[in-house]
């Protein structure tokens, strides 16, 4: 499990593309909101630590997915000796790493504009930043399912039409309900609410993806077998 892990850690911030991806990202973020008044204000840090940071948690099985395709690495795997549940789990246990450190990332935002800004006290900060922590759980375990389902590509444009879902949403609750209402909200019932949530959904998930990649390595299996009995 742990190679897979690493392989899959590797293949997420060691090469080129990828690691451009993420770097252009976080500095993208980290200058808008030192130059625009808007990013530094309440709106940017909602949309930063609440939306974008923990959705960007969840994007390393994308970049794994689409080098496993290219490289065919489903069908080496079979020859590891791990179960099809351990290769699932490797992939959720990464991923979780991942999900970690963009929630630490997250929390330097968080103090930055609390100490630095001055947008938000702390008092607020915190519990807003606990909904965008078990946010981004609950999108990780419904996007996994989505990849392992549907593949690189399509899972990109499910990507896509969710995070202009998520934007949508954020602006029609930020403007029909209003900031100031957004933020006086007793942020605990919805933690703990959303913490029940998060847990049941990442159960569900583990358990749906690995039927799913239990069924599509049957379906390697099958045309791999068909593939050698039409050369011989």
């Amino acid at each position: 499990m742990r190679g897979i892990i690493l392989k899959d850690l590797y293949e997420g911030f060691c090469i080129k593309k990828n690691l451009i991806n993420w770097l252009a990202s976080m500095i993208f973020t980290s200058a808008l909101t030192a130059i625009s008044e808007f990013m530094r204000g309440a709106y940017g840090f909602l949309l930063i630590v609440v939306l974008l940071f923990p959705v960007m948690g969840s994007t390393l099985l994308q970049m794994t997915v689409e080098q496993d395709e290219k490289a065919e690495f489903d069908r080496i795997q079979l020859t590891y000796p791990l179960s099809k549940s351990e290769i699932v789990l490797s992939k959720y246990l990464g991923g979780l790493i991942v999900q970690g450190g963009m929630t630490l990332y997250s929390f330097v935002f968080v103090l930055i504009y609390v100490y630095g800004y001055r947008t938000i006290t702390l008092e607020d900060a915190l519990p807003t930043w606990g909904i965008g922590v078990v946010g981004g759980v609950i999108y990780f375990a419904v996007s996994y399912v989505a990849y392992f389902w549907l593949g690189n590509l399509k899972g990109v444009i499910f990507t896509f039409l969710a995070m202009v879902g998520l934007v949508i949403a954020f602006l029609l609750s930020v403007f029909n309900i209003g900031l100031e209402e957004i933020m006086q909200v007793e942020k605990s019932i919805w933690i703990i609410g959303c913490l029940v949530m998060a847990a049941v959904l990442m159960v569900i998930s583990y358990f749906l993806s690995l039927k799913i990649y239990t069924k599509n390595i049957l379906e390697i299996v099958i045309l791999h077998k068909i593939f050698m009995q039409k050369k011989c």
